[in-house]
């Protein structure tokens, strides 16, 4: 068996959080900039997220690719794909130093319609991410983790060209308020493409509140017995004009509290989207370290 599934069929992985949000409090990056071009031009800052998400206490991190793609990364060449995705996850495996921890190669949506409503084709799409997929997995990745989907045809190309690559599969939709996409895709349209490509996990990443995201996981659920994942926002943001910049309200201490919910729902992987960052996951850690003390022999 797969050392990853293994390890989540037993456990609880407590996953990273965001790394745009620390790049640009750091500022390394600005808002609507590339950061994965940073595993290139400034390896030394990608590693230094690494490494705080590791010392607090994250069993899965997350490659600084979801937007190395070739229709994301600069047009200019100056940023080879392979290389990106590549670097992105070396970077991250020459900090990992427990045999506990995986790696996770992070991809992102295209930046681009499919046909009709926009101008690709699926085969293109294919492509793509088998470009993407192929720097990660010779980086090192232990598995894929496809993220911030709203397209079901989309997330289908991504799964069926990471699938060549032999490695296990994330898979992770945003959902609204509708319980649909912003396409329009259900929650039923998801879990049956999840069953129908054999991928190991289905989840959801990027909900902006957290009464939402258990709701959602609830009703996921009830549709698939696969392990679930879950990547939530810090809250609802807002827009402060005196600092020029977008808060996200929740605390990292509420943040946290919300661990015992969201595994009483059959979560196996729990991290944090938007907003959050390694002391969201340094709580989080000690929060599911804690219900393992209480729980009975």
């Amino acid at each position: 068996m797969n050392r990853f599934v293994e390890a989540i069929e037993k456990k609880t992985l407590i996953a990273d959080g965001a790394m745009g949000t620390l790049f640009q409090e750091k500022g390394y990056s600005r808002a609507g900039e590339i950061s994965d071009a940073l595993n290139l031009s400034r390896p030394q800052v990608v590693t230094e997220i690494y490494r705080q998400y590791l010392e607090a206490g994250a069993d899965l991190i997350a490659t600084n690719t979801f937007n190395a793609n070739r229709y994301r990364l600069p047009s200019d060449n100056s940023y080879e794909v392979y290389q990106v995705n590549y670097e992105g996850a070396r970077l991250a495996r020459a900090e990992i130093k427990n045999n506990d921890v995986f790696l996770a190669g992070s991809v992102g949506p295209s930046g681009k319609l499919l046909y009709p409503y926009g101008d690709v084709e699926e085969n293109e799409l294919f492509s793509v991410f088998q470009e993407q997929g192929r720097g990660l997995k010779e980086g090192g990745v232990d598995v894929f983790i496809i993220e911030t989907m709203m397209d079901i045809r989309e997330l289908e190309m991504a799964i069926k060209a990471l699938k060549g690559y032999n490695l296990p599969i994330i898979a992770q939709m945003v959902f609204q308020r509708t319980f649909r996409t912003m396409m329009g895709n259900t929650l039923e349209e998801f879990t049956s493409l999840g069953e129908r490509l054999e991928v190991q996990v289905l989840g959801l990443n990027c909900i902006e509140d957290l009464d939402l995201a258990v709701e959602l996981i609830k009703r996921l659920k009830e549709k698939t017995d696969k392990p679930l994942s879950l990547y939530p926002n810090a809250g609802v943001p807002e827009f402060v004009t005196a600092k020029k910049e977008t808060v996200y309200l929740l605390s990292a201490e509420d943040f946290a509290r919300n661990v015992q919910r969201v595994l009483s729902w059959g979560v196996k992987i729990f991290g944090g989207c938007c907003g959050t960052g390694p002391r969201h996951i340094a709580l989080m850690k000690k929060e599911l370290e804690g219900k393992n003390k209480k729980t009975p022999c």
